[in-house]
């Protein structure tokens, strides 16, 4: 058994662009590939703007790793029995210039797409220490904190070493795994 997936792009133009022509079929191709293969698609206004919007904010998730626009935002953690404050939850977000403070939906897919997902979680598991060491030097007592991660970043052998470095005391600091990655979709990571 074979199957196919298929990308078409259309010029109408009197002189048509080769390089254009296989550039947008192989957007279109990609899109096929990834609605489940065996497919067709054809490459359109819509896919365009979308593989542009894609682009923008690729580019600018880079930039912001290197201005250190992810940050630390803080859930506090209850007990449901006395409702005093147990710890907090880190959640990233993303102090985009233009666009103001972005939650991990609106970058994630992308970040994972462009591996920088393990930045992102190093800028908030760092963040997250710094406030924890702001807030013991103010007098505030904070048990613990909570720092999403996800599977690639657990596997990744720099994280440990990095841990290593901070001054983190012992258990005040743990690790969740993010929710919107699919488990499944990671067994070999984990």
């Amino acid at each position: 058994r074979c199957g196919a997936s298929v990308g078409i792009a259309i010029d109408t133009d009197k002189v048509a662009d080769p390089m254009r022509l296989l550039v947008n079929a192989d957007i279109a191709l990609y899109r096929a590939k990834a609605q489940g293969r065996n497919r067709h698609q054809f490459f359109n206004a819509s896919l365009q703007s979308e593989i542009v919007r894609t682009k923008r904010v690729a580019d600018d998730i880079m930039r912001g790793i290197d201005r250190g626009e992810f940050t630390a935002w803080f859930q506090p953690q209850v007990d449901a029995t006395t409702h005093e404050i147990v710890g907090v939850e880190a959640l990233a977000r993303w102090t985009h210039p233009t666009e103001g403070v972005l939650p991990p939906a609106a970058f994630l897919k992308i970040a994972d797409e462009l591996n920088v997902v393990g930045a992102i979680d190093g800028m908030i598991l760092e963040d997250t220490v710094g406030w924890l060491s702001r807030w013991k030097s103010h007098g505030l007592h904070m048990p613990k904190a909570s720092v999403n991660v996800s599977p690639r970043r657990l596997n990744d052998e720099g994280l440990i070493e990095s841990l290593r470095g901070m001054s983190i005391p012992p258990g005040s600091l743990s690790f969740e795994l993010v929710e919107s990655i699919f488990l499944d979709e990671h067994d070999d990571l984990l």
